[in-house]
């Protein structure tokens, strides 16, 4: 983004689309008065006050009425991005809303870029690069744990335990490169071996903050169970029954489902995504049908939990048991289906560390296994460390940082120069600086982060 942050900038901050209240945002040097000059307030005053809300009309240049509302200002340094900022709050009219916007960029305001809002508040440290991050990450959280988890970040939660990290390296730090400087004074075993523990001990603390990205993975990509089985086996006739809709098509010729179908669902605050697969058999002259199953079995290998559709009353495929040999046990589910059908029950078998007994026609069971998927859900424990690391940016260098501190405690140990070791350890230093965004020169990185905002923020 080639932008001036000495410019003035205004973007509608609300959804596209109509609604009650709409927002349009401004920042910079010149808020106030671009706004003085198109919204008349109904009760003058002389200055406005920090978050105050003043009542008006928003007037075209022939002093017509285009719309009344609110104007609310936030005075430099407090505001969101550390300038002035006004957001004028009229109602959510997209011709209104637009209308308010060019009427700003005539009295000389610039429309913001993607993102420009927060990366100002970045630029004047309200706050970090992981901040600004969980910024977006809340606006297009999908479940309540997710939310949870940025709010947490962007409360500075994850920048505190960075912030720990950040301190220790620089106390090792300073320790290597007083080696350089004094490079006669030779350690003694002991020294060396109280700086691999503190090395040590910084990388235990940069695993358990490494460890959350899985976690956070799943949270946001939701809780992945598979169903799989023959074709007829009940599979889409399941699915449907637990969305309570009839998403997948269903019919008694075999083959139907011949692509993965997905839809999320929430459990206990977490994102549930359900995946429909193709029937699956070993000869097949279909070639789409063959594409499903190819299709099925990636995402048997990226799920949480994949459940194996049979009828109660038929023997299990040792094809498919040959198939989920590859899957976990404690990721395996087996499901007796058409229990309206039979009054008897199979027993659970080995190979599956659930097993439950349902019928796709009448719903019987489907509470229960929402219940074990719930369950489920709460056995896993979130390794929070501030709502933890969200984005493959993030581990990259939380990995740069590991590698590193092992480095330099092998170069330590090896008894190399100090120049080298102070080197390699510096490597790791700069980027838990990169993680919070001070590092000089990372412009470039800056932009890309900021332009996948949505504009307005």
């Amino acid at each position: 983004m080639n932008t001036s942050f000495e410019d003035t900038i205004v973007a509608i901050a609300t959804p596209p689309g109509i609604g009650g209240v709409g927002i349009v945002r401004l920042s910079g040097a010149r808020s106030g008065l671009i706004t003085q000059s198109i919204f008349t307030l109904q009760q003058a005053v002389d200055t406005w006050q920090h978050g105050q809300m003043y009542y008006g009309q928003l007037r075209d240049p022939n002093n017509q009425i285009v719309d009344d509302g609110y104007v609310v200002y936030f005075k430099s340094p407090y505001s969101f991005t550390g300038e002035d900022v006004i957001e004028i709050q009229i109602h959510g009219s997209p011709y209104t809303l637009n209308q308010c916007v060019e009427l700003c960029l005539a009295k000389g305001a610039r429309l913001a870029g993607p993102g420009e809002f927060t990366q100002r508040a970045f630029i004047h440290e309200k706050i970090d690069l992981i901040q600004a991050e969980a910024v977006s990450e809340l606006i297009h959280a999908q479940s309540e744990v997710e939310a949870m988890l940025a709010r947490k970040r962007l409360d500075g939660k994850l920048s505190e335990h960075i912030t720990q990290l950040r301190n220790a390296a620089i106390s090792i730090l300073a320790e290597l490169d007083a080696d350089v400087d004094f490079p006669d004074e030779e350690l003694p075993l002991s020294r060396i071996d109280q700086r691999v523990v503190e090395m040590e001990k910084l990388q235990a603390q940069a695993e358990k903050i490494l460890q959350t990205y899985r976690q956070n993975e799943t949270v946001r990509e939701g809780y992945r169970i598979c169903f799989i089985g023959r074709p007829n086996a009940g599979k889409s006739s399941f699915f449907n029954q637990l969305l309570q809709s009839d998403r997948a098509i269903v019919t008694d010729i075999a083959g139907t489902t011949r692509d993965t179908i997905s839809e999320s669902i929430y459990l206990r605050g977490r994102k549930v995504t359900l995946i429909d697969t193709a029937g699956l058999r070993s000869n097949t002259d279909d070639v789409i049908e063959a594409q499903g199953m190819d299709r099925a079995m990636r995402e048997i290998k990226q799920a949480n939990m994949v459940c194996l559709i049979c009828d109660v009353q038929a023997p299990i495929d040792p094809d498919l048991l040959s198939i989920l040999q590859e899957v976990e046990r404690d990721k395996r589910a087996l499901i007796y289906n058409k229990m309206d059908l039979h009054a008897s029950a199979s027993e659970p078998h080995p190979d599956f560390a659930e097993t439950f007994f349902v019928s796709s026609k009448t719903g019987l069971g489907v509470d229960g296994f929402f219940a074990k998927i719930a369950e489920k859900l709460d056995q896993q424990q979130l390794l929070e460390c501030g709502g933890g690391i969200s984005n493959d940016r993030q581990r990259e260098l939380l990995q740069t940082v590991m590698t590193q501190i092992l480095q330099s405690k092998q170069a330590l140990l090896q008894q190399d120069s100090p120049e080298f070791i102070a080197f390699e350890f510096r490597q790791a230093f700069e980027a838990l600086n990169r993680l919070v965004g001070k590092d000089d020169g990372y412009e470039d990185v800056y932009d890309h982060i900021f332009s996948t905002f949505c504009i307005g923020k």
